[in-house]
């Protein structure tokens, strides 16, 4: 079965299952990176808003053998569940100074985002591309965030100037920062991996143990989710620089986390190389940063894209 007819088949099969209340729609979604995903919406005719699933995941479940039968009750138990919780209450977008305290940035890939951009405020930083969005937070819906349109920047009466200040003080101080060598990392994903050693997959331990010397650094923040805009924070970067007295070579590991080495004399080539690599073959589509690295000189206290 391909996926479109995967799709119209669950989306029937759910609406089926919700009821005759209920009706279904479907739409094609650009997400980050020009990633058009296909998102279901199952609602009453009385409801104004309806929570969206994507289906690309789920159809991966089927091709590795989940029956139509249960992917369409997880579907449901999701439909379901959001509608228990409620959407949330998003009238504070009507007056921004209610809005400005729950406005954040995050870093995306400029080239591969012109066409979603030309709808959305931005900044240029290098190659990539600083865009807004609205945190909103509940104790019955958990988190998500709400883009920025142009549409809404208007409503506001604000520039982009003015939402990257707010943005980027709000980021820093909700967010923070983790600085966090990669062997620190490595080491606490054993708990969630299992806390029997004999249990746990051995390249864990070895990729651990040829780390042990290795001057490699990750950065994000504290959530680790959309962490790569913490690239923004000079002073950390000057901080750091000036504590390992080296320059610093900036690998993007993905729109959630960095990667710092010491420039130790590393060739730049074979480190661009790298992260080309693990992009293609380790990262989502959708959350690749960039394929460039970048340097940050301890000197001039400045950021340059080596490859740009």
């Amino acid at each position: 079965m391909n996926f479109n007819d995967f799709a119209d088949l669950v989306a029937e099969e759910v609406t089926d299952l919700m009821g005759e209340e209920y009706h279904y729609s479907t739409a094609k979604v650009m997400k980050n990176n020009n990633i058009v995903l296909t998102g279901l919406s199952v609602r009453k005719d009385d409801e104004a808003v309806a929570p969206t699933l994507y289906l690309e995941d789920f159809y991966e479940m089927y091709e590795n053998g989940e029956t139509i039968q249960d992917i369409v009750s997880d579907i449901v138990s999701c439909f379901k569940d959001s509608k228990r919780s409620g959407p949330p209450d998003v009238s504070f977008m009507d007056d921004f100074e209610k809005a400005r305290e729950k406005l954040m940035y995050k870093t995306v890939n400029y080239s591969k985002n012109e066409a979603f951009l030309a709808n959305v405020p931005h900044k240029r930083f290098l190659d990539l591309a600083i865009i807004f969005y609205l945190f909103v937070t509940g104790d019955e819906f958990g988190a998500g965030s709400i883009t920025v349109t142009n549409e809404w920047m208007k409503i506001w009466g604000v520039d982009t100037d003015t939402l990257y200040e707010i943005a980027y003080k709000n980021t820093k101080d909700r967010f923070g920062f983790t600085l966090n060598s990669i062997t620190e990392v490595l080491k606490d994903l054993i708990p969630f991996v299992s806390s029997d050693k004999d249990e746990t997959d051995d390249t864990l331990y070895d990729t651990i143990e040829k780390t042990e010397d290795m001057p490699m650094y990750v950065l994000s923040n504290a959530s680790r989710h959309f962490g790569a805009s913490c690239i923004l924070f000079n002073e950390v970067l000057n901080d750091f620089a000036k504590d390992i007295s080296s320059d610093l070579f900036i690998l993007p590991s993905s729109i959630h986390e960095l990667i710092i080495i010491p420039d130790n004399g590393e060739d730049p080539e074979v480190l661009q190389r790298m992260v080309m690599e693990v992009n293609s073959t380790q990262v989502s589509a959708q959350d690749v940063l960039s394929d460039n690295i970048y340097r940050f000189s301890r000197n001039t206290h400045a950021l340059e894209a080596l490859y740009a």
